[in-house]
């Protein structure tokens, strides 16, 4: 009898454990320390040009404020143009780091001129739950804008809610189609961009200390969804081995989406709102589902390296070892596969607390239904551990 195949599938609490700052607040405290600072630079050079300017009377003072608007609404647009063009510039799936820091830079002085809607919906959020997770609040409101063009109205609540978010008095289809979804899609492209770079810093000062040796090594292969290399770095895996299913720091590549929030049939119908999505996100990027090369493929479909090819020419089953993903429905897609693979024939899944096994617990009703799920732990195949000092 073969021996089995050990599958590693991470999530963010991978890098938790290895003491790096990866959660989504950290990150919104990074923009928050960064928007200070350039505010503070900002408020002191015009300090001193008003101070040597010296205007005269409250109708100069006004006329300058008036001009400095406009002057910030032309920044604004060139900002935005900047930044496209810098952005199409980047190959992706290559690491230009000088092309990268412009780009950002950019991003920062759009941020401060124009603000982002993300952030400020964001800061609502954290501000009243001490927590905010992107991918879920992104997927919340694109879901209410899809419902508003599929169904041509929602309820009175739904709509007042819709607008206050927005910032709205009120919306129609037409708004939403030519102003609201390009700018949502923008400011979230500007996260993605900083993110990358905050991620990159963190990363850089990242102690080398290998604080899940049990589980992470004699790995056949690893199914990522950090962006961040800690596990490569630290554990000496051949890269070969490791599929990055969001995309991986310094390709520009990070997907950064909801699932899919329409019917079957309205999927193909009603596409305004295709690229927050992470099927649409990885065509783009070119990651599509070659991660399923890792448990092997069938004969008459191409494989994404020679590492894969050769899992696939190999026969036996698997064991899964889950650690730190809370299984998101966001990632259903990818998780699903994993979780009925036939060659699966063991699932263990980390989990930190009686609260987190819950909500993995729920997550994974809604990716597998009810009756899959209780057919799986009494057949033994899911199993959950909870996190020890390992």
């Amino acid at each position: 009898m073969n021996k089995r195949k050990t599958l590693l599938v991470l999530g963010n609490g991978f890098d938790l454990a290895h003491d790096l700052h990866t959660r989504y607040t950290d990150f919104l405290e990074y923009i928050q320390k960064n928007v200070n600072e350039i505010r503070s630079a900002e408020k002191t050079r015009k300090t001193a040009e008003f101070i040597m300017q010296l205007r005269d009377d409250t109708k100069k003072q006004s006329e300058a404020m008036f001009y400095d608007e406009i002057v910030n609404s032309a920044k604004v647009r060139d900002l935005e143009k900047n930044i496209k063009e810098v952005a199409d510039s980047l190959n992706n799936g290559s690491d230009n780091t000088g092309i990268f820091s412009q780009l950002c830079e950019l991003c920062w002085r759009y941020l401060y001129l124009n603000g982002n809607y993300w952030l400020n919906y964001f800061d609502k959020i954290n501000n009243k739950y001490n927590w905010v997770d992107f991918e879920q609040e992104v997927q919340q409101v694109v879901s209410a804008l899809e419902q508003f063009i599929v169904n041509g109205n929602i309820s009175d609540d739904e709509y007042r809610w819709l607008c206050a978010v927005l910032g709205k008095k009120k919306i129609n289809r037409n708004d939403i189609v030519k102003n609201i979804i390009p700018k949502l899609l923008f400011d979230l492209q500007i996260l993605t961009y900083l993110l990358e770079e905050y991620l990159i810093k963190e990363t850089e000062n990242a102690e080398q200390n290998k604080k899940l040796e049990s589980i992470c090594t004699n790995v056949d292969g690893v199914i990522t969804y950090n962006y961040t290399d800690v596990f490569e770095k630290l554990y000496f895996v051949p890269n070969e081995k490791i599929y990055h299913v969001h995309g991986e720091l310094g390709k520009h590549n990070l997907v950064l989406g909801i699932g899919e929030t329409l019917q079957d049939n309205d999927v193909n119908r009603y596409t305004y709102f295709s690229s927050f999505k992470k099927y649409f996100q990885k065509i783009i990027y070119g990651l599509g589902n070659s991660y399923k090369g890792v448990l092997g493929y069938k004969e008459n479909e191409p494989c994404p390296n020679e590492y894969f090819r050769y899992l696939r020419n190999r026969s036996g089953d698997w064991n899964v070892i889950i650690y730190g993903h809370s299984l998101d429905v966001t990632d259903s897609d990818s998780l699903g596969w994993i979780m009925t693979h036939p060659l699966v024939k063991s699932i263990t899944i980390y989990y930190i607390d009686t609260k987190s096994l819950n909500s993995i617990i729920a997550n994974m009703t809604i990716i597998l239904g009810k009756n899959l799920l209780l057919k799986k732990v009494d057949e033994q195949v899911i199993h959950f551990k909870r996190v020890n000092n390992m």
